[in-house]
């Protein structure tokens, strides 16, 4: 049995929602690299933190539709 605080299932809900992942995947996933010790994947480290910067080059927007829409 495991007994979490609501308001801190409130706010791990409202921070997977944020990172777009299920509460139950963030919490398996954190436990997981606990026990073994696995670094955090880098994609799940850095989702949401880094922002496209819009530039009006051929080759970005080439890769910017393939990629992103």
């Amino acid at each position: 049995m495991l007994t979490i605080d609501r308001d801190v299932i409130l706010a791990a809900q409202e921070y997977a929602r944020s990172v777009g992942v299920s509460l139950s995947s963030l919490v398996e996933e954190l436990l997981g690299s606990m026990i073994c010790n696995k670094p955090e994947p880098f994609a799940t480290r850095w989702r949401g933190s880094l922002k496209i910067v819009e530039r009006d080059e051929p080759r970005f927007q080439a890769i910017k539709h393939k990629y992103l829409t």
